[in-house]
């Protein structure tokens, strides 16, 4: 069984010999898992073995595991910053960092991570993430976010005013790309294990609630509920359903639709919900409703009632509420093939404009897979086409938005 090193602060930080450590590292440096080296010199090292990291027989060093491992080479990057006569950089701090991962091996435990980890015991590494982010050239803005959520795991606490400040200054130069998201999930990962942090991010967060800092709100509550205070956590966003602040109020309504599988288990709370919920769906705000109608659709998965307030929405003059319902009857069609209402959702979903049926052709096709609904598929195919009829552009639309869905029918000629 692996040994887990979890953090850096450990006594055996400076038990373990500088040729250990060195090995690590080029262990390391050649992509491999392997936790086994030759040792080249005689031994004249002490000690010979530290149980949980490694130990030396017949000049073979042996960690206990990649862990171990990647422990000792992390320690080894520190001290060339420790020895070193030179103040603390951050950008040279971030580029080791780097190199760490561009060697790293398809492992759970990272390198980088430990290192900087280790490096976090010496200088505030959120400050100095955000140091190099803001400097005229500073390096990629997603290789020290990814630097940071991999340290996360081995930072005992932090100062959850940086981690607002961070955000801030990412926002500006990652807005719009999903790969921002991979740090706020490692973030919510990290904030299970620090409830009082979760907590303490909530309320700054919410003072202040703007679209920068609109993640940390979800991965503070998320947090909350990973470490078992579910009904905590969606009682605050409830009750931030009443601010006057519309940011606020579309996070809060995001995060009661991720976290519809533990509300809806209490009937009282439930109901409380489903109701916001539908009010919000009739809010003047265009993403406040946005994020009504999205949240009522991850509800309805389980709760099949709200089928019909979303269909109540799905109408010819509300495209973006008629995409909703696309994407929540082709994520869910293994479920709703036998729903009451899969006829009302699949006509309804005939209004979406050319360039917006993606996910409605995608659903057809996978119903003509089936054998059991050619007719409903032609049915709806027909009506798209009255809809939208131009005689000079007809056909083209036809091919162009429901090319799936055409080229499963192409094999159904009573139906042609």
């Amino acid at each position: 069984m692996n040994t887990i090193m979890p953090r850096f602060f450990s006594s055996l930080l400076e038990e373990i010999p500088k040729e250990v450590t060195q090995l690590a590292s080029e262990l390391h440096y050649q992509r491999n898992q392997s936790i086994t080296i030759e040792v080249l010199t005689p031994v004249s090292f002490s000690p010979k073995q530290i149980d949980e990291l490694y130990g030396i027989e017949d000049n073979e060093l042996r960690f206990t595991s990649i862990e171990a491992r990647n422990h000792c080479t992390a320690v080894h990057s520190f001290r060339k910053f420790e020895d070193s006569e030179l103040p603390l950089n951050a950008r040279t701090m971030f580029d080791e960092a780097q190199q760490l991962w561009i060697h790293e091996t398809e492992h759970n435990d990272s390198t980088d991570g430990r290192f900087l980890g280790l490096m976090s015991e010496k200088l505030n590494f959120l400050n100095a993430g955000i140091e190099v982010i803001t400097s005229p050239d500073g390096r990629n803005v997603f290789d020290v976010l990814r630097g940071i959520g991999n340290a996360l795991p081995y930072i005992a606490n932090m100062n959850v005013v940086d981690i607002i400040e961070l955000a801030a200054v990412q926002h500006i130069k990652t807005s719009g790309d999903l790969l921002a998201g991979m740090f706020y999930n490692q973030l919510s990962d990290y904030l299970p294990a620090h409830p009082h942090l979760a907590r303490e991010l909530y309320v700054l967060v919410r003072e202040d609630m703007s679209v920068a800092n609109t993640n940390l709100y979800g991965a503070a509550l998320s947090g909350l509920v990973a470490a078992g205070q579910a009904r905590e956590a969606i009682e605050l966003a409830v009750l931030d359903t009443d601010s006057v602040c519309n940011e606020l109020l579309a996070g809060a309504l995001w995060i009661l639709g991720r976290l519809s599988h533990h509300w809806e288990k209490e009937p009282d709370l439930k109901n409380r919900v489903q109701e916001i919920l539908k009010a919000m769906g009739h809010h003047s705000n265009s993403n406040i409703s946005l994020q009504a109608w999205r949240a009522l659709s991850n509800a309805a998965v389980s709760q099949q009632e709200l089928v019909a307030e979303l269909l109540l929405h799905a109408q010819p003059d509300n495209q973006a509420a008629l995409q909703v319902l696309g994407n929540f009857v082709f994520m869910n069609l293994k479920i709703l093939k036998d729903h009451p209402n899969l006829a009302d959702m699949l006509y309804a979903l005939t209004d979406l404009d050319a360039g917006l049926a993606n996910d409605f052709d995608s659903s057809l096709s996978m119903l003509i897979e089936t054998g059991i609904y050619d007719q409903l598929v032609y049915d709806c195919l027909t009506a798209w086409i009255l809809k939208h009829y131009n005689a000079k552009t007809s056909d083209e639309k036809l091919s162009s938005c429901f090319s799936r869905s055409l080229s499963k029918l192409a094999n159904k000629p009573l139906l042609i």
